[in-house]
């Protein structure tokens, strides 16, 4: 979880990808769901690649918790650090 340079609260999740084919196919997927326009889905703010082949995927925070957590029953974690994240806009 971070913080942008709006306030804005966002979750980042990244992934290490191998090979240049893999990367490109995930960069593909999280360009399609960046584009995604629903009320019911979560905006991604910033589709991000860095040369070392990580990939980082930064979407808006929703403080009630994950998909996973709510399909489980789990309560959501309070105690997950904030980090500070600087960004361009």
């Amino acid at each position: 979880m971070g913080v942008l340079e709006d306030s804005s609260v966002v979750t980042i999740k990244s992934l290490k990808v191998e090979s240049k084919k893999s990367k490109s196919q995930v960069l593909g997927g999280m360009m399609t769901l960046s584009q995604l326009k629903h009320s019911s889905v979560v905006h991604s703010s910033v589709v991000a690649s860095n040369p070392g082949a990580a990939v980082a995927l930064v979407y808006e925070y929703m403080p009630n918790g994950s998909l996973l957590e709510h399909l489980q029953g789990i309560r959501p974690s309070t105690s997950r650090p904030r980090r500070g994240v600087s960004a361009s806009t």
